[in-house]
């Protein structure tokens, strides 16, 4: 159970690996009120070391619509896809989300006020009380009971295909921020597992002697209008621990976009 609810956070951990491949991702013109888009989010990752292997693939799908366009940036909406099963819906109260992307800078949340409300309504539904929002449950898999509304804008980050600069690119990682996310899924896990209760500060003090290299490296695809259409993000990352064993892992990220018929 261990191991799974690793794979799972480090599947998550791809936030944050795209975080960095991002950097560049701003809003992009050619757009028009009412255009939609299907977006897709695949996740693979392997991992290789000391005689043992492993995979897992996961992915996540949005609606994107343009809702105006406006003075300095585009208002957004992004919602699950349409044949997605009420009951599925009714677990995810982030959406529908209408954002406001000014050109060159994040999302800005436009519907809190209407995500609090759905926040409310699910943890009734759920028979989950407040005091549980922010802690990490295990179930099939490992969930966190979110209850932000504008912890949607970290997910949305994810489906965000309007850069401004497409050109390929590749980074080294920084392992500063890869120490810290290895110590956070350990604050984790000892959560969900009813372990001992640790600290981030001595999760990260228990991985200083950890060494880590790598690259992140990006690449991008558009159609003849200049959309783009595709982004790849592969992270290639080396963890070497203090007895010397060394751990291999790359996480390919594909993001395709697709316009959906008017």
């Amino acid at each position: 159970m261990i191991q799974l609810m690793r794979n799972v956070l480090s599947v998550l951990a791809a936030s944050t690996v795209l975080a960095v491949a991002s950097a560049h991702a701003q809003a992009q013109g050619a757009d028009q009120t009412g255009d939609a888009y299907d977006i897709t989010v695949q996740i693979v990752s392997e991992s290789r070391g000391e005689g043992s292997s492993g995979s897992s693939r996961t992915s996540y799908a949005l609606v994107e619509r343009v809702v105006a366009v406006r003075d300095g940036g585009l208002e957004l909406e992004f919602d699950l896809p349409g044949d997605t099963p009420p009951e599925d819906r009714a677990r995810n109260w982030q959406f529908p989300a209408r954002v406001f992307k000014p050109v060159g800078e994040p999302f800005q949340l436009l519907n809190a006020p209407e995500l609090q409300a759905r926040v409310g309504t699910w943890l009734t539904n759920a028979q989950i009380p407040e005091e549980a929002c922010g802690r990490w449950v295990f179930t099939w898999t490992a969930i966190k009971i979110e209850c932000d509304p504008q912890s949607v804008l970290g997910t949305l980050e994810i489906f965000d295909l309007r850069p401004t600069d497409t050109s390929a690119s590749v980074e080294e990682i920084d392992p500063v921020a890869v120490r810290r996310e290895r110590a956070e899924a350990d604050v984790t896990i000892a959560q969900m597992t009813g372990g001992a209760v640790i600290t981030l500060e001595t999760a990260i003090e228990a991985r200083e002697s950890e060494q880590y290299l790598g690259t992140i490296s990006s690449s991008y695809e558009a159609d003849a209008a200049g959309r783009v259409t595709r982004r790849t993000v592969v992270s290639e990352l080396q963890i070497t621990e203090a007895n010397g064993a060394v751990e291999r892992r790359t996480t390919t990220t594909t993001i395709e976009r697709r316009r959906m018929a008017p």
